[in-house]
C-alpha cells in the first residue's frame, strides 16, 4: 500500500503507525502466540480505520480476520489504554509557547492576554435509556467570565460592534480545528453515522480522536481524503449568543474595560 493511500485509509503515516504500535504493545499484545491471537499492528489498524471511517461493518470489511465484535472489543482495550498517554499528546502550553500565543491573537483582532479560543461540539451518540433528556442537544451560550470573554448580547454601540467583529474572527481558530478533527476522524461526524455505544466510551473515542490530530499535526501528516469525501461546514454563531439579555452570575466589567480600551 502506496503512503498516501496509507494516510487516506488510517489518516496517520506508515512511521508514525509503527510508532503507536510501539507505544501500545505492550498492553495490546497477545498473551500468547496461538493461531487465534491477534497481532498489536492489526488491533491499532483496526482501531485507526474505525476512527477514520466510523463504521465497524467497514472495518471488518478491511480486515476479514477480526469479527465485528471483536473490533469492538480491540477499540475498547485501545481507548482505555491510549487515553492514559493522555498528557503526552494533550499539553496545555507553557512559557515562551503562551507569549507567541498571546502577539498572535493580538495582531490577529487587538485582544490582549488571549491564549486560546474554545467551544463544543456535536457528537452523535445513542442515548441511554435512562435520563435520555441529558443527552439531548441543547445549545448555551458560555456565562462572560473574567478568563472568558463572550461577544456582547445585543451591542449598541461602535465599540461593542467592533469587539463582537474580532471576536468572531477569533472563532474561526477553534471552527477550524473542530472541522479538521471531524474530518479526519469520519466517526465523529455525522456522515459516519451515531457512535453506537454509552456516553462514557464515547467520551474516550472523543478523546483519543484528539490526541491523534495532535500526533498527525506534530507528524506534519496531510490531510487526504478520498473523492467525494464530506467536508464539515463552519457553524454559524449561534443567536443565544448574540441576542437577549446577560445572564445572571456574568462578570462583564472585564470585558467593558477591555471594549472601553481596545475598540472605541
Amino acid at each position: 500500500m502506496e503512503e498516501p493511500h496509507i494516510i487516506i485509509t488510517y489518516q496517520l503515516n506508515q512511521a508514525t503507525i509503527l510508532d503507536l504500535c510501539a507505544l501500545m504493545d505492550p498492553v495490546l499484545k497477545p498473551a500468547n502466540r496461538n493461531q487465534h491471537a491477534i497481532p498489536t499492528t492489526v488491533q491499532v489498524l483496526s482501531v485507526l480505520h474505525f476512527k477514520a471511517t466510523g463504521s465497524l461493518q467497514v472495518t471488518v470489511g478491511m480486515t476479514a480476520a477480526v469479527s465485528q465484535p471483536m473490533s469492538s472489543h480491540i477499540l475498547s482495550n485501545f481507548i482505555d489504554a491510549f487515553v492514559q498517554h493522555l498528557q503526552t499528546f494533550v499539553q496545555f502550553p507553557q512559557r515562551p509557547e503562551l507569549t507567541a500565543i498571546k502577539s498572535g491573537f493580538y495582531a490577529f483582532v487587538n485582544i490582549p492576554h488571549m491564549i486560546g479560543a474554545i467551544d463544543g461540539t456535536h457528537i452523535a451518540l445513542i442515548p441511554p435509556r435512562v435520563n435520555e433528556q441529558v443527552y439531548r442537544n441543547r445549545d448555551y451560550g458560555y456565562l462572560n467570565m473574567q478568563w472568558l470573554l463572550t461577544p456582547v448580547r445585543n451591542p449598541r454601540t461602535d465599540a461593542e460592534r467592533n469587539y463582537n467583529e474580532a471576536h468572531g474572527h477569533t472563532r474561526r481558530v477553534i471552527e477550524c480545528t473542530k472541522g479538521l478533527l471531524k474530518a479526519r476522524f469520519s466517526c465523529l461526524h455525522l456522515s459516519g453515522g451515531s457512535l453506537c455505544y454509552v456516553p462514557d466510551k464515547v467520551c474516550k473515542i472523543v478523546v483519543a480522536c484528539g490526541m491523534l490530530l495532535n500526533l498527525a499535526v506534530r507528524k506534519v501528516i496531510p490531510l487526504l481524503e478520498e473523492e467525494g469525501a464530506v467536508q464539515p461546514a463552519l457553524q454559524p454563531q449561534r443567536r443565544d449568543e448574540i441576542d437577549g439579555e446577560e445572564k445572571e452570575g456574568e462578570d462583564i466589567n472585564s470585558r467593558t474595560q477591555l471594549i472601553r480600551l481596545y475598540f472605541q
